[in-house]
């Protein structure tokens, strides 16, 4: 029996959140149309970026599905994620590595050259940059 979750999100840039994925480890299956996210029993839901349960070492795949809203929402089928998969803390550092991603690009494009990274006490981080 199959338990997809959709949680929802605020990533809206696919290549960013592309390459916060593969900085985070994962190999990322990106396609301009929906491919499969597994589930148990085959049953599958669809998504345009998926990290695929043969990488991940799971019982299923993780997809991000774009929204109307343009939004991406994370797509697992719960049952199946076995080996100690915390869908909350994934949550958490996707979106954590998105954001400073993000960060960094716009702030590349506006001129701004990346000085560090500094990990704050409440599990957040800032980033210094400098003109360059």
């Amino acid at each position: 029996m199959s338990s997809f979750r959709q949680t929802q999100t605020e990533i809206n840039d696919a290549k960013c959140l592309e390459d916060a994925l593969k900085q985070m480890g994962y190999k990322p299956s990106v396609s301009s149309e929906k491919q499969a996210v597994r589930g148990h029993y085959n049953e599958s839901r669809k998504a345009e970026i998926v990290l695929k349960k043969e990488d991940l070492k799971e019982g299923g795949d993780v997809g991000f599905s774009k929204d109307s809203k343009g939004n991406f929402s994370i797509v697992t089928d719960t049952y199946v994620m076995r080996n100690g998969f915390n869908l909350e803390k994934f949550t958490k550092d996707v979106k954590q590595k998105y954001a400073e991603v993000k960060i960094r690009k716009q702030a590349s494009a506006a001129g701004l050259t990346f000085l560090k990274k500094i990990d704050t006490q409440n599990g957040g981080f800032k980033l210094q940059f400098v003109k360059a």
